[in-house]
């Protein structure tokens, strides 16, 4: 099914924050790019841009998201937080909280988080968070959920045994379906981090998969090797290398081993 704002908004509280701003496009290059650029234009926060496929989807580190058309939730989300900029550090990590009980939510999937903003089923990734801070202070975060792609589909993207959909794990749900519940969790989310609430820091911790694991790490310019050992309450991870030397990590690839 086609997303469907209206079927969205019906299933969103009156009084949500996202409530009358959601726009559905067909085709974009990216959902961020086209929020950023309206955000410089004056956006209202809540504006959610909706996009059934991208052509430049992005991710972390310049890297690509694959967006395959009517396979997935495509999504970006306008906020305009009055908080220090230290602050927005942690705006990340509580999404990756936010957007995993949304997935539960609504299909029930018992998904896992990969530090920082990996979302995993079956250790393989079934969503990506990309979140951007736009020169007038908003932030602009972008969601990417595999709904419908195949085995095949990702064999040919060159994502075989890297990525994962909803439906091939065996959590099928309409992008409609998904769509409210991941934005009644954002919303959420959002006003407890207004407010100094920490509770997506204890579901992050305990959906957490790095810590305890073997990883490789970007530090300083460095590709290093070590054990994740602990998030802390920035949501950094905090990683013992090969040498001994323990290392708070806050920004980079952290790849499980």
């Amino acid at each position: 099914m086609a997303l469907n704002t209206a079927q969205i908004s019906a299933a969103l509280p009156a009084d949500s924050l996202w409530q009358g701003k959601l726009t559905v496009e067909a085709r974009v290059d990216s959902t961020n790019t086209q929020l950023k650029q309206a955000a410089a234009r004056g956006a209202a926060e809540g504006a959610v841009l909706l996009a059934g496929e991208q052509t430049d989807g992005r991710g972390t580190r310049g890297r690509s998201f694959y967006s395959p058309g009517g396979k997935g939730l495509y999504l970006s989300v306008l906020l305009r937080p009055n908080v220090p900029t230290h602050r927005l550090l942690t705006l990340t990590g509580r999404a990756a909280a936010a957007v995993r009980r949304g997935i539960e939510d609504a299909c029930g999937a018992p998904a896992d988080i990969k530090w920082l903003n990996d979302i995993l089923l079956h250790g393989r990734k079934v969503c990506g968070i990309l979140t951007e801070l736009c020169p007038d202070g908003a932030v602009v975060m972008g969601i990417g959920v595999n709904l419908t792609q195949t085995e095949e589909d990702f064999r040919r993207a060159g994502l075989e045994g890297i990525a994962l959909s909803l439906s091939s794990a065996g959590y099928p749900v309409e992008v409609n379906r998904l769509c409210a519940p991941l934005l009644i969790r954002l919303e959420e989310m959002y006003r407890g981090f207004l407010t100094g609430d920490d509770t997506p820091l204890s579901h992050y911790r305990a959906h957490c998969v790095t810590p305890g694991r073997a990883v490789e790490f970007e530090f300083e310019g460095r590709l290093l090797r070590g054990t994740a050992l602990a998030v802390d309450d920035a949501f950094a991870l905090r990683v013992r290398g090969e040498d001994g030397t323990v290392r708070t990590v806050t920004a980079g690839t952290v790849t499980l081993l």
